[in-house]
């Protein structure tokens, strides 16, 4: 990360290189801090220290200028308590380029070298100034190296500037005094060095060590944050050391309460399945998967599976009921076949020979009929792109579909029409359908009487209304009424063999493909109620003479 790795006097000298790392600006952010701290201390040191050597030089040392050296020490004191003042009242930077302490490594050189400038206002033997600088400026690097020992820079650079003042008034005052205590200032500098090197690489190492596990911990809760598992360490005395903000949400939010239990936790919309796993340690890892999908998926399962044997369950019955409606017809007209045929051994007469024919004839048109409705049911499976629209009044197409009815059939239906409205639909398939609903009432409730009825309703939708008077249903039987391979259950196969059960599934299969619902309920005294309902957009309403009369009034 630092040039310090492998050269810590290259650090020391030259400028750090920080590179892209990341890391590293995270340290020269700490560094950055722990000077900030500590300038109002340093200020404090000088302080005291330079008051304290001005009075022993004054009291002790006889005459001096020390009083002009002291002005000096105390503006570098109050300049580090301004700055401490101002960067007090600030927030705490989140990163920082690096000039701050560039300043103050300059900063620390002028004052080091101010403060070993002390010999030079002394007035004494030639040997004695300088080793009392010396002196004092041994415990001032010794006072920055245990408050500032992140920052070997600065302590260097002060410690510098003593050195090099020693030996400028060295050169300026020569003696052998002089040299060998200049030469034990250089020594106390290189174990200066050594030291502040230790100090600064073991602390390197911690900080890059708390780096990695960061990161490590920053990767991980990445991780368990988009695992969509809710997760969280805990404490011998089942306190949260570690969570991820879905673990979180469930306790605060939810009100989920964690248990030594692995067990299924329900919440508003949601699945939870708990793991909680006691470490060796003490502590516990809480684990929440939400298995919401997965039991959804499992209930769609079982709905398809159900829906699937329900289907398969008709199925069964619808061909056991056309294995009975084909074969009964067909059977019929075999044995009628084998009675009047040539190798008959069984006389007839015309009449019977008559009977016989309409027998067969009634039987092929039952067959012909089951057939029928066989293919129209399979016609509904196709995607048919020939639908036109006609438009036509729905008592138009009533009367149509009542005029194929037996006479005696006609008399059994009454019919009630609204007037100033038509529809715009395929008149044909339209009209299939409602003979598929009257067929049905009439099957239901011919004996009480069959009744339709087109209504045009308040919101511009039409009504067109089949009613018998028959039994009606049970609400089992209204909910599979129309339902293919269901309607022809209990009250087609008891009420009428003949019915093949399959007019509504296809009555409302055609609606379908027109645009139109069909609705299937009980009526309020008794039978069955068949209503087609016809969508605005396909109703046209047309203007009364009133209408007309008011729109003229108006103008």
């Amino acid at each position: 990360m630092f040039t310090a790795d492998r050269n810590f006097l290259g650090y020391v000298l030259v400028r750090p290189d920080l590179g892209p790392d990341a890391r590293a600006e995270r340290f020269l952010l700490r560094q950055h801090l722990e000077f900030a701290r500590s300038t109002h201390h340093l200020a404090t040191i000088i302080l005291i220290n330079s008051l304290a050597f001005t009075a022993f030089a004054t009291i002790g040392l006889g005459e001096s200028n020390v009083l002009v050296w002291l002005p000096l020490n105390l503006v570098v004191a109050l300049m580090l308590f301004r700055d401490w003042l101002r960067r007090s009242k600030m927030t705490a930077p989140q990163s920082v380029s690096g000039s701050y302490l560039r300043k103050n490594e300059t900063v620390a050189l002028v004052a080091g070298a101010l403060w070993g400038s002390a010999p030079f206002f002394l007035f004494d033997e030639a040997h004695l100034p300088l080793l009392v600088g010396a002196t004092i400026s041994i415990p001032m690097a010794g006072g920055l190296l245990s408050l500032i020992p992140k920052n070997p820079r600065v302590v260097l650079r002060y410690a510098a500037g003593t050195w090099f003042t020693a030996a400028v008034y060295t050169a300026a005052h020569p003696s052998v005094a002089n040299f060998v205590m200049l030469f034990m200032n250089a020594v106390y500098a290189y174990s200066l060095i050594l030291g502040l090197r230790s100090t600064f690489l073991a602390h390197l190492a911690e900080f890059q060590e708390r780096s990695r596990s960061e990161e490590a911990h920053d990767l991980l809760m990445s991780a368990l944050e988009s695992s969509g598992q809710a997760f969280a360490i805990l404490d011998k005395n089942d306190q949260t050391k570690v969570a991820n903000s879905e673990h979180n949400f469930l306790v605060t939010k939810l009100g989920v309460t964690v248990e030594n239990t692995n067990r299924t936790i329900r919440t508003p919309g949601a699945l939870w399945m708990r793991t909680f796993n006691r470490l060796p340690s003490g502590d516990s890892v809480v684990i929440h998967t939400n298995i919401t999908a997965i039991e959804n998926a499992k209930q769609d399962l079982e709905a398809a599976r159900a829906e699937a044997d329900q289907a398969n369950r008709a199925k069964s019955i619808f061909l056991d009921h056309m294995g009975m409606h084909l074969r009964a017809p067909v059977n019929t007209i075999r044995a009628v076949c084998e009675v009047t045929g040539r190798d008959s051994q069984i006389r007839v007469d015309e009449d019977q020979l008559r009977a016989y024919i309409d027998t067969i004839g009634t039987e092929a048109r039952h067959l012909a009929a089951t057939l029928e409705q066989i293919n129209e049911y399979l016609e509904l499976e196709k995607d048919d792109n020939n639908i036109y629209v006609d438009s036509f009044e729905p008592c138009d197409v009533i009367e149509q579909s009542l005029g194929q009815l037996p006479e005696m059939q006609k008399d059994a239906v009454s019919v009630i029409c609204d007037e100033g409205f038509s529809l715009s639909i395929q008149r044909s398939t339209f009209q299939r359908v409602l003979c598929k609903l009257v067929s049905n009432a009439l099957t239901h409730g011919q004996a009480r009487g069959v009744q339709v009825r087109a209504r045009l309703l308040p919101d511009g939708r039409a009504a067109i209304l089949v009613r018998d008077r028959g039994p009606g249903m049970s609400e089992q039987q209204l909910a599979i009424a129309a339902t293919p391979f269901q309607g022809l259950l209990e009250r087609n196969m008891h009420q009428d063999s003949r019915s093949v059960g399959l007019g509504l599934a296809i009555a409302k299969g055609l609606c379908q493909k027109l645009g139109l619902t069909l609705e299937i309920k009980n009526g309020r005294e008794s039978g069955v109620v068949a209503t087609i309902i016809v969508p605005a957009a396909l109703v046209d309403r047309k203007s009364s003479d009133a209408d007309i009369n008011q729109i003229f009034r108006s103008a």
